[in-house]
Parts: structure tokens; C-alpha cells; sequence
């Protein structure tokens, strides 16, 4: 709750403080490490600020208005041209009030470098409020993790959202499954994409897999609960564990085959 942000070299340990308008709810840094994107969140009209680095002084930022939304996260695509910015929360709605423009947490914006600034700004909307937002390694697509909607679909009441942030009019595609996602998984390329959902009594045990190319998603029904995401570069292979009392993981190929294997864990009972 301070409205300053520390930047540290690590080689020299100096430390330059920057002090903001408002303080800052989320810090991004870009993948090649050359500038950091902080959120600054107000009823009256977020901005953003991003920061070079190295920072050549505490007035070395730059500071972007974001209109009239409320936006207190940024993920920041690989690329380092495109973010996506949103909000988990309702500010309005913690203080007993009515958002003027409706629950923030269902809208998100698109923001796109141009030039030396990111005024290229779309807003997208969504019918259940963001929980999380996961970009993928190629820049190209992002997945959107959602509150519960019952009222969409009784039976599968968790959605998630498949989003082409690659084109000048976002498509997008919404997935209800029967539980909630518990993690996502991108392959290295960007080209699938897994989900594992769980429900806690364990009677849902399911893996999603994506084609990020065409949005077809797959089903896959698991033996057991999943509990874990992983990929193999060697084989390109996407792998779910599970929890199983002899252990049980299952493999998913590029061409959409499936195998599981069982009992390796079974070694760790054997007593000398």
C-alpha cells in the first residue's frame, strides 16, 4: 500500500526508488528483462507504468492512461508487445457500492505497443468475472480461468476461455467443464494447451487438452484425480499424474494418442 516501486541491481546492489502516483497492485517484467509494467488501479480510471531497464534514474518511467476501467493485473505476452490487463477483484463492491460500468472483473483490455507507448487499446468483455489469465509461450493465445457460472450450465458450471490474442478482432471460444481448473500447462511452441480439473471428493477426473491452432478441445477421463501438469521436449509429450496408491501417470501424444502407466511407485514398498 505504498505508491513506490524498488528497482535493484543485483550486480551493483543499488537501489533506485521511483515513486508513483498510486501505488501499485501488480509488476510484470518482460521476458528478455529489457523494461517492467506496474498496474496502478483507481476507481476514477487506471493507468499503467512501465519502467526500463536498466532504469537510468527515479523519473525513468513512463505512464499510460487507461480510460474510465478499473484494471489491477497485467499479464504480459512473451513478445513483450501485447498485455492483457484485468482485475480479480471489485473495489465497488468491498465498499457496499454499484460499479458505475458494471463489475470490472468481467471486462478486460487488450493493450497493444504502438510505437513507444501502449495507446493501442481494445476492451473485450465476458460473462463470469476473471479469476486468472495464462499466456501462451508463442504470444499468440491466452487462456482466461473464470468464477463458477451455474446459471450458464447446471451440469458443467466452471468455464474457462480460449482467446486469439494474435488477431485485430479477438475470437474467442468458452469451454464449460464439470469442475474447477486447477492448473494450465503450454507447450513449449504454443501449439496445445492442457487443464487438469478435479472436484475435492474426486468423482470428477478429467484433463482437458487444447488444440490452441483450431480451439477443438478434448476430454480426456482419467482413472484417478490429476494432480499435476508436465511436458516431455524429448518426445513432445504432454503427461498428467494422478493421485493413485501405486502411482499412475498418463501421456498424451502431438497426434492425440494416450497412454497410461501404473505401478511404478510400487517399488517404494519393497522392505530388505
Amino acid at each position: 500500500d505504498e505508491p513506490m516501486l524498488l528497482v535493484v541491481d543485483l550486480s551493483s546492489r543499488e537501489t533506485t526508488q521511483i515513486d508513483l502516483p498510486a501505488y501499485p497492485t501488480d509488476l510484470d517484467v518482460s521476458a528478455d528483462g529489457s523494461f517492467a509494467i506496474a498496474m496502478l488501479p483507481r476507481k476514477s480510471g487506471s493507468s499503467l507504468v512501465e519502467i526500463p531497464l536498466p532504469i537510468g534514474g527515479p523519473n525513468d518511467f513512463v505512464e499510460t492512461p487507461l480510460g474510465e476501467e478499473y484494471l489491477g493485473v497485467a499479464s504480459l505476452a512473451p513478445s513483450g508487445d501485447t498485455m492483457l490487463l484485468y482485475t480479480t477483484v471489485d473495489p465497488w463492491a468491498l465498499d457496499g457500492e454499484v460499479a458505475p460500468l458494471g463489475d470490472p472483473r468481467q471486462r478486460m483490455t487488450l493493450a497493444r505497443r504502438n510505437g513507444g507507448d501502449w495507446s493501442d487499446l481494445t476492451t473485450l468483455f465476458t460473462e463470469v468475472p476473471i479469476r486468472s489469465v495464462g499466456m501462451a509461450p508463442d504470444s499468440n493465445n491466452a487462456i482466461l480461468l473464470h468464477d463458477a457460472a451455474p446459471q450458464l450450465n447446471a451440469v458443467a458450471p466452471w468455464p474457462y476461455t480460449l482467446l486469439d490474442i494474435s488477431s485485430p478482432f479477438p475470437v474467442r471460444k468458452v469451454q464449460m467443464v464439470e469442475a474447477r481448473p486447477e492448473s494450465v500447462l503450454f507447450t513449449p511452441e504454443g501449439d496445445r494447451a492442457a487443464l487438469s480439473i478435479r472436484d475435492e471428493p474426486g468423482a470428477v477426473r478429467q484433463a482437458n487438452i487444447v488444440d490452441l491452432h483450431s480451439f477443438i478441445v478434448e476430454q480426456l477421463e482419467l482413472g484417478s484425480p490429476p494432480q499435476g501438469l508436465g511436458y516431455v521436449e524429448a518426445t513432445q509429450k504432454i503427461f498428467i499424474s494422478q493421485e493413485h496408491g501405486s502411482g499412475a501417470i498418463t501421456f498424451v501424444s502431438a497426434d492425440g494418442s494416450v497412454a497410461t502407466a501404473t505401478g511404478f511407485e510400487l517399488n517404494s514398498e519393497v522392505k530388505d
